[in-house]
């Protein structure tokens, strides 16, 4: 019993009498679920070898050989039976080493130029952990100025695709503090500039946290003396001015704030403009993703449908998250269309996508819209 000035310790995990990612716990599930067995007797029926050979693979089965290994997974339909028991072999035969989590350093050599590209192709493949691994370590290590604080700007992007907006903000708290001992108020407001794309992507962020941050961008990206060719990236008061007009247009749609017409209609000239006129894929795709939300907001599902469409079009997957951000604007458009069928399936495809490729941020906001339709469905 806990003593009165005992605090208790609520991190303590619970003592399971047996792993269930053990070996023998694994294969004896595999079994229960696909033969509706459970005693070492109907194992060996099921293998076709006496019950001794069953006692003896589970006493000692990191030395079985890759022969016996392949024997024992043919005998299994569903692929994730297979992977499980691979896993728990592989954890017996070797150690957590090969199974647990990455711990220390993955980048021994030089962080160069050469690691930084490195560093690009992961986020290109969408391996984010290992990504804002490395960013991790150029930003601390990095043989230049110029990459520590490129690797920093990936790493907050990373952590923020892994939906970790704790240490993505942590990145961007790293940006503004050694911007301002570098007497850089253009950097810092860069790192402003990331703190509020953080806050807006917390569910509960409102207005009044929000704004803050875009005002110390707004103050600091005022000064005079901006670097005409920076070694990296900075603020400037165009792009405050861009994240000002995008945050009040997620705010109405969160519902935050009214829906104001003439804004709606300012948003929504120019971004039609910057769509004709933009060349970088990135940004047209940006453009008109904004286009079909304004246009959602005021009830317009068929130019909005369109507009998704341009939006595709205008780089398809050489943009970002191109797929991801369409398909749960596509489900807005049939859920308000009254085709909510339509919008889960457009979804569950997403999610799996997501899963995939590693973006939990996107991820969890198609979690929450297909748990608010089917919510609607019952």
């Amino acid at each position: 019993m806990r003593r009165e000035d005992q605090e208790a310790d609520y991190l303590v995990p619970t003592q399971l009498e047996v792993d269930p990612e053990s070996f023998e716990a694994v294969v004896e599930e595999a079994f229960r679920l696909e033969y509706g067995v459970k005693q070492k007797q109907e194992f060996a029926e099921v293998m076709g070898v006496d019950k001794s050979r069953i006692t003896q693979i589970f006493q000692a089965p990191e030395n079985l050989q890759p022969e016996s290994i392949r024997n024992l997974l043919s005998l299994f339909r569903l692929r994730k039976s297979r992977t499980r028991i691979l896993k728990a072999w592989n954890k017996r035969a070797f150690g957590d080493s090969l199974n647990g989590p990455m711990q220390g350093r993955i980048a021994a050599g030089k962080l160069d130029e050469l690691a930084m590209k490195t560093l690009q192709r992961m986020v290109r493949q969408s391996r984010m952990e290992r990504a804002a691994q490395l960013a991790y370590e150029l930003s601390r290590k990095g043989v230049t100025l110029e990459l520590r604080e490129n690797a920093l700007d990936l790493l907050c992007w990373c952590h923020q695709r892994l939906d970790q907006p704790g240490q993505a903000m942590a990145a961007a708290r790293r940006i503004v503090e050694g911007a301002k001992n570098r007497n850089e108020p253009h950097r810092a407001a860069r790192g402003h500039l990331f703190r509020a794309r953080i806050l807006i992507g917390l569910a509960d962020s409102s207005p009044e946290e929000f704004d803050p941050a875009l005002d110390e961008a707004e103050r600091l990206a005022s000064f005079p003396g901006a670097p005409t060719k920076p070694e990296y990236s900075i603020a400037t008061l165009q792009m405050v001015e861009a994240y000002r007009h995008s945050s009040r247009v997620v705010f109405m749609e969160r519902g935050f704030i009214s829906v104001e017409d003439g804004f709606l209609e300012t948003v929504l000239q120019d971004a039609l403009k910057q769509a004709k006129v933009e060349r970088a894929h990135q940004k047209r795709y940006q453009a008109w993703q904004m286009v079909s939300r304004v246009y959602l907001l005021r009830g317009e599902h068929f130019a909005a449908s369109e507009a998704i469409e341009k939006a595709f079009a205008s780089g398809e997957l050489k943009n970002l998250n191109a797929l991801e951000m369409s398909a749960l604007l596509t489900s807005r458009v049939h859920a308000e269309s009254e085709e909510p069928k339509t919008a889960i399936r457009y979804l569950i495809r997403t999610a799996k996508r997501c899963r995939d490729f590693e973006d939990r941020y996107h991820q969890r906001l198609v979690e929450w819209q297909l748990a608010r339709l089917h919510s609607r469905e019952l």
